[in-house]
């Protein structure tokens, strides 16, 4: 997926089997000055990872974290 299509507030899921769903919080930099994605999976756990491997992980949008 291009970096440039995802957008906070959107939920997507993996390329491979599509059964993972993350839904993307926000926009952050870190302290190396990189562009991470915080997001929260199934609703509770969240996390942050770069911009770049979050698109390379994305396969397409979803409706909704469930």
């Amino acid at each position: 997926m291009k970096r440039s299509d995802i957008e906070v507030g959107k939920t997507y899921c993996n390329s491979g089997a599509g059964r993972t769903r993350r839904t993307v919080l926000s926009f952050v930099w870190d302290k190396g000055n990189r562009l991470l994605i915080r997001f929260s999976q199934k609703g509770r756990r969240e996390s942050a990872i770069s911009l770049k491997a979050f698109a390379a992980w994305a396969g397409k949008e979803v409706e909704g974290d469930k």
